[in-house]
């Protein structure tokens, strides 16, 4: 797969209530920076890139490559810990690591 940008559905927070930002779109060559305070949400924004989110995470986001949602053999499970991997997936898709095998980057 070539990812040329993900897009982030906004969910819902730990209150339930929903998200202010309905929408996040990331292009290939963006530099992002996940900033606040202790309990706001960064690593579950993460997590939630990471495992390609389809309103399957508590936060109830949905994570779009290339516009589409992913096929399910590509979604790692948050319920099965041993696909969970923490940093991996999120960061070799936005760093062009070619760790992964299924993704590479378009420049």
């Amino acid at each position: 797969m070539k990812i040329k940008n993900i897009t982030i559905l906004g969910g819902r927070g730990k209150d339930g209530i929903k998200e202010p930002v309905e929408e996040v779109s990331l292009n290939m060559g963006d530099i992002v920076s996940v900033v606040g305070p202790t309990g706001c949400g960064k690593t579950t924004l993460i997590n939630d890139i990471e495992l390609f989110a389809n309103e399957n995470t508590p936060s109830g986001r949905k994570v779009l490559i290339n516009g589409e949602v992913q096929p399910e053999e590509i979604m790692f499970d948050p319920s099965n810990s041993w696909t969970f991997m923490p940093g991996y997936a999120g960061a070799a898709a936005l760093t062009g690591s070619s760790k992964i095998p299924w993704i590479s980057l378009i420049n």
